[in-house]
């Protein structure tokens, strides 16, 4: 996991080097305080972080030590008169066994920062969008970075019988106000993020029914629509067919 100070040459250019460097001992602080067991290491001039952690530690994912660093933000900002904290992450996973993936994994993540945090700047820079599609482009980067997505699952009825063919897997991002799928993708393929959504839909999709098969009527097929052109990289395509393992019958992809 990778995680950036967002506008610290800000903070040392207006306020000096003392003030970013408080930044960056207030960062390492709070990154402490919520990874656990990880380990935390300081590259650049400590404008970022990398965090190794394994996926099996108690309380301990990606997701987690985000919102509770996220929070722990919050709070200094609420009280802070000197500067305000902001952050950018990114994040990659797999199974090293060498110093050469541990790097290649960093790079990744490195990488995968680097890239939404240019995307959340373009958003924001003037003539691109307008204010109301700079929020609703935030948002969208919510939905997508903390998987924010919920799934009506659309029944499919035999008109002749009443009976249950199929469910269609209707995307539905969970914000206030109500956001609709299509708004949702439009800002998804400004971001470079298509492919986030598509395997958050398989993922999704599969982790619902897994967790809910018996309420889906016996027998049913379940529908995924799938974005053309954004094929599953061979990781993310591996978890997947693990989770369809037995239950592949039951499922058909939508182009």
């Amino acid at each position: 996991m990778a995680i950036d100070i967002k506008n610290l040459s800000g903070i040392n250019n207006s306020l000096g080097r003392t003030a970013g460097d408080q930044a960056i001992v207030q960062t390492a602080e709070f990154i402490r305080g919520v990874s656990g067991g990880s380990n935390v290491f300081a590259l650049g001039n400590g404008e970022y972080f990398i965090l190794i952690f394994s996926q099996d530690e108690k309380d301990t994912s990606y997701l987690k030590i985000k919102e509770d660093l996220q929070e722990k933000m919050k709070e200094f900002n609420e009280s802070s008169t000197a500067f305000q904290l902001d952050f950018s992450y990114g994040y990659s996973q797999g199974t090293p066994t060498s110093q050469g993936d541990f790097e290649r994994l960093v790079s990744i993540a490195v990488n995968n920062k680097n890239i939404r945090k240019r995307n959340l700047e373009k958003a924001e820079e003037g003539g691109i969008l307008t204010e109301d599609e700079q929020a609703e482009a935030k948002v969208v980067h919510d939905i997508i970075e903390n998987n924010r997505i919920n799934y009506h699952f659309q029944p499919i009825v035999v008109a002749s019988t009443g009976e249950i063919y199929a469910y269609e897997a209707l995307m539905r991002a969970d914000v206030e106000p109500y956001m609709a799928p299509p708004v949702v993708l439009r800002y998804a393929e400004f971001f470079n993020r298509l492919y986030d959504i598509e395997k958050a839909t398989f993922n999704n999709v599969l982790d619902i029914f897994g967790a809910n098969g018996d309420s889906f009527a016996e027998g049913s097929k379940v529908f995924i629509n799938s974005i053309p052109g954004h094929v599953l990289k061979d990781t993310d395509f591996e978890e997947v067919t693990k989770k369809m393992e037995g239950i592949s019958d039951r499922f058909v992809v939508e182009f």
